[in-house]
């Protein structure tokens, strides 16, 4: 173990330096593929091997209390996280300087919408949606055993079904090139988690309690989210210039937007 900290470093470094000669000659998603590799392969490697050292070393101190190591470890986390954000922010106008130096007339806006219209939108959601369905799960085999009160269950259900409402309106705001491609390929994320968390509770059962309060906070969520995305695309062809929220839902699920706000002020 420590011979394998002590080398991984170095192992790290002695790739840097040799793909160096390598910029500019081919490309990753419209990024140079040298800078790729250090801003999304390299970095998060090395961000890996700091915390596995200070890890270790607090071991190695006889450091065992939790709340110190969440502290310690929190805080390393924070500086890493500045650390590849800037990283990746080089990374990126790397690329742009070397197409710059390549071809003078180079259109850096065009290239950086790639990254902002379509790249960063997908990514983004995906990783929202893919974080939800891997906490929900983790909630199944770790249960919130010091929630006893159901309102933490009846709490969690109506985040969820909010959280899904807002999910639907952001992928509305969102306009981005290869608009029916891109809302495509998140409504069909949206029904493979929404199928993948109903079948978790087909084969484990878990109870609907507030032990499981984020589990079903997650299937509310998918569902919701899911069936909210059924009237995306009709609602695109209804409001093409509309950026606002897409408040035409209520109505088609058969709740006038109207006679909420008569209800809410008598």
């Amino acid at each position: 173990m420590k011979a394998f900290l002590m080398l991984l470093p170095i192992g790290i470094l002695v790739t840097g330096f040799l793909i160096y000669r390598f910029v500019g000659k081919k490309e990753l998603l419209k990024m140079d593929l040298v800078q790729f590799i250090y801003a999304f392969i390299i970095t998060p490697t090395l961000i890996i091997w700091i915390k596995t050292v200070v890890f270790y070393n607090l071991n190695s101190a006889g450091i065992y209390d939790q709340e110190d190591k969440f502290f310690v470890d929190t805080l390393i986390t924070v500086v890493l996280l500045f650390f590849f954000a800037f990283m990746v922010i080089h990374s990126l106008t790397k690329t742009f300087a070397i197409k710059k130096n390549k071809d003078p007339l180079f259109n850096v806006f065009e290239h950086t919408e790639y990254f902002h219209m379509w790249l960063s939108h997908l990514a983004t959601l995906s990783t929202a949606l893919l974080t939800m369905f891997i906490v929900g799960n983790l909630n199944i085999f770790f249960p919130l055993l010091s929630l006893q009160a159901n309102i933490n269950l009846y709490l969690g259900i109506a985040v969820g079904i909010l959280f899904g409402f807002l999910f639907y309106q952001v992928l509305f705001v969102n306009k981005v090139e290869k608009q029916q491609k891109f809302d495509r390929v998140m409504k069909l994320q949206t029904y493979i988690y929404t199928f993948l968390i109903v079948t978790a509770y087909i084969i484990f059962r878990p109870k609907f309690d507030s032990a499981y309060s984020i589990y079903w906070c997650t299937v509310l969520f998918f569902v919701s989210s899911a069936t909210f995305s059924q009237n995306l695309i009709r609602s695109r062809k209804k409001h093409p210039n509309y950026t606002g929220f897409d408040t035409s839902l209520l109505i088609s699920c058969g709740v006038p937007f109207k006679k909420i706000i008569e209800i809410i002020k008598s």
